[in-house]
């Protein structure tokens, strides 16, 4: 443990502060990088794709993070009238700060996507830059909370203004079941784990889950069901005593990941959504497959791309 200086005498380590300058240095580096290696000086938006939402990102660009194929250049479209252009594609471990997770289906990659209308009649301000990550760190990966919420920083470096969280969850309610799509309206972190220790600045988390949004996201998708969102670190799941009291304390689902990228988004000001799909009851006796949690969260994911695609465009 470092300890500063003050006329001669110690006083308080401040190893916290330190490392949250690192962090915020290791994003600007980040986002130089991707200006250099795509051409785009600014974007709009990050959309964060979650365990089981790879397919979304298949149904955007009609390519697959499968293929070996370059997909630099790629334009898919989602519907008739809008257009999605990849400009550029890495692994994310090739880019400052980002690592690779452990987890099945969490491969790293970043995209840098241009969304745009096919109407010639449409100007330059329909056009949307968005940075696209599939596979997020989380906690338990072992690399720290700084790493966990390092693409929300690097998008903010990058001067995005919108962040859109997806991911996948356990069901704390028995009228919730797999398969469902949640949008976070509120979120519980009885971890208390946060991202911002040493940046002495205060986030009011009041009406941080853009409510705006959410009403859009329902427009445009009826089903969506509103949820209480509790995170917990992982990897191991919850006990049924865990399950009671986070259900009692108003959470209706549990996940492993968004709460700590939230908190990073809302002390950079950005707005913010969050889609969660059900892939596990945590509310019976049944035990927790990894690999059917996977599976579900894929069957019910693939459908939902033409509302993340609205989610980072609508004004």
């Amino acid at each position: 443990m470092t300890q500063s200086q003050t006329h001669g005498l110690p006083s308080w380590p401040t190893d916290a502060a330190a490392e949250f300058n690192a962090a915020m240095t290791l994003a600007d580096s980040a986002a130089a990088y991707i200006r250099a290696a795509s051409g785009v000086e600014y974007v709009d938006a990050l959309l964060i794709l979650g365990t089981g939402w790879r397919g979304a990102l298949d149904a955007l660009t009609g390519t697959s993070a499968a293929d070996e194929s370059d997909a630099d250049g790629f334009t898919g479209n989602i519907d008739a009238e809008t257009s999605v252009e990849v400009l550029w594609r890495a692994d994310a471990p090739s880019v400052p700060g980002f690592v690779e997770p452990a987890a099945e289906d969490n491969r790293a990659e970043l995209l840098l996507v241009r969304i745009g209308s096919d109407d010639p009649d449409d100007v330059a301000g329909d056009v949307r830059h968005v940075l696209v990550q599939t596979g997020r760190a989380h906690l338990y990966d072992g690399y720290g909370v700084h790493a966990v919420v390092h693409p929300i920083r690097v998008a903010a470096a990058l001067n995005a203004e919108r962040v859109v969280f997806t991911s996948d969850c356990g069901s704390l309610r028995d009228d919730i079941a797999p398969g469902t799509v949640l949008i976070i309206r509120d979120h519980l972190n009885p971890t208390f784990a946060t991202p911002l220790v040493g940046s002495a600045k205060f986030a009011d988390l009041r009406g941080m889950w853009s409510q705006n949004l959410a009403e859009l996201a329902r427009e445009h998708e009826p089903s969506l069901r509103d949820a209480c969102f509790a995170f917990v670190p992982g990897p191991q799941y919850q006990t049924p005593s865990e399950v009671k009291m986070l259900r009692n304390a108003g959470a209706d689902c549990v996940g492993m990941s968004t709460v700590l990228g939230a908190l990073a988004a809302r002390e950079r000001g950005m707005e913010m959504v969050g889609l969660s799909v059900v892939s596990s009851a945590e509310t019976n006796d049944d035990p927790n497959d990894p690999l059917a949690v996977l599976r579900e969260a894929r069957r019910a994911t693939e459908r939902h791309a033409g509302l993340l695609l609205h989610l980072v465009t609508v004004d």
